[in-house]
């Protein structure tokens, strides 16, 4: 019995989530602080500036500068990886879809 109990401890798994627009979650980091991001249109993702121990509320992250925006495939949260905290309908300005396109430029030497 004592076995079984170790084995469902390990296999423990995550819950999965359902993905929503608005969606706040936080991500944990390898020195046990969290970052912030927020589902904007699927697959577009938020990344919010600044680590805290986790319990940041929403309405303060939302307040926070965004560093990023980017596409990222959903399995993350969806796995239960990154942990959805909250929602909050987006603002206009989120609701825009908005990219940091640059040009490179090649030099043959």
């Amino acid at each position: 019995m004592k076995m079984q109990q170790t084995r469902n401890l390990v296999k423990k798994k995550k819950k999965k989530q359902r993905l929503k627009e608005g969606d706040f979650f936080k991500i944990e980091l390898s020195n046990d602080e969290y970052s912030y991001g927020r589902v904007l249109k699927e697959p577009l993702m938020a990344f919010y500036e600044g680590t805290d121990d986790g319990d940041k509320p929403i309405n303060e992250i939302e307040e926070s500068n965004i560093l990023f925006k980017i596409w990222v495939a959903n399995d993350a949260i969806k796995s239960g990886r990154w942990i959805v905290i909250g929602n909050k309908p987006l603002s206009s300005d989120l609701k825009k879809i908005s990219f940091l396109i640059s040009q490179i430029k090649s030099i043959n030497i």
